[in-house]
């Protein structure tokens, strides 16, 4: 009998560990070495844009790693593409505002064949004081499930992003679909199911909706176009401006400096006790100044709140749809 609590307590060691690397896991980025970062430079070859060609209308997609992103990130969704035949995992993040269609980081734009065609303005991460040099590039062909893209635009950055724990990587992130792309869509998040639903045409879904409208600022030079929906605080009949910003798991709203001082008194973390967007009303919601985490002041003219999908679900919302082609924001529980 002493024989089975050898592999048994190798095995609940095991478990033991994984648990411990899970509970500790933390995306961190690196910077290139400088002779990376001179390589990138060396390879950009200026060439006119080609226009971007779309074959299909409808795709749903997912990602073998959701089952680990949904426990460590909730509501964050990973999708299984191919860019030039090669397969690649990338986060949906409707909070990515570059102009480009796809966010690529160094190593897997380099092992997809992307071209380099210009440096761009740098990459500023969600972390006090960082940033990294970034490329406009082209890749040849973008596969998400039966939609194509040919030549698609893509930002490449100068960096890794990777998730570690205890010293170990356990996953690099390799890019993102930004909102460049998916404001061609109707886009639905099957926080359920861990599903992403595109179509190209107006949709109706059910549940609570409220309009979806477009905004632009100015940033580095750069003008930043997104998208918003009005949201009311407590009650207040003034308007702020509310990025729905995919790719954001932790339950807590992110609110400008201005917000944070009038609701939160200067507070590091307070609760907002009723958030009204449209037909949408959700309450008691921990809140955060959003400009002490990025060490400065948000962009005149841009966003006022941040409400991130992890918020959401955590809320109990199961599928999220942003339709870009209708300007509407539909919630459903």
């Amino acid at each position: 009998m002493a024989f089975w609590f050898i592999p048994v307590g190798l095995l609940l060691a095991l478990v033991g560990f994984l648990i411990l690397l899970v509970t500790q896991a933390r995306l961190v980025w690196e910077e290139l070495t400088p002779q990376e970062l001179e390589a990138l430079r060396q390879a950009v070859r200026s060439a006119p844009e080609a226009e971007m060609v779309f074959h299909g209308t409808e795709g749903v997609l997912s990602s073998r790693w959701n089952w680990l992103a949904s426990r460590l990130f909730p509501g964050v969704l990973l999708i299984d593409v191919k860019i030039n035949d090669q397969d690649v995992t990338l986060v949906v993040d409707s909070g990515v505002l570059a102009e480009e269609f796809l966010l690529l980081y160094a190593d897997r734009a380099r092992a997809v064949d992307a071209r380099l065609i210009a440096e761009a303005p740098p990459i500023h991460p969600p972390e006090r004081g960082r940033q990294f040099p970034s490329f406009r590039g082209v890749v040849n062909r973008l596969e998400l499930g039966e939609l194509v893209v040919e030549r698609a635009l893509v930002r490449v950055v100068a960096a890794r992003h990777r998730l570690k724990a205890l010293g170990l990587s356990l996953f690099q992130v390799e890019g993102f679909v930004g909102l460049s792309f998916l404001k061609q869509f109707a886009a639905t998040w099957d926080l359920e199911h861990h599903r992403l639903h595109l179509q190209r045409q107006v949709i109706e879904r059910p549940g609570l909706a409220a309009p979806l409208q477009q905004a632009e600022f100015e940033s580095e030079g750069e003008r930043v176009r997104f998208y918003y929906v009005e949201g009311f605080l407590n009650g207040d009949p003034r308007p702020y401006r509310l990025l729905i910003d995919t790719g954001a798991s932790t339950p807590v709203l992110l609110v400008s400096g201005q917000i944070a001082q009038a609701y939160g008194e200067g507070r590091g973390r307070f609760r907002i006790k009723r958030l009204k967007l449209g037909e949408i009303e959700l309450e008691d919601l921990p809140a955060i100044n959003l400009e002490v985490i990025l060490g400065g002041k948000l962009p005149k003219g841009s966003i006022d709140v941040i409400l991130g999908a992890g918020l959401l679900k955590a809320k109990g919302f199961k599928r999220l749809t942003l339709d870009f082609l209708a300007g509407k924001l539909y919630a459903e529980r």
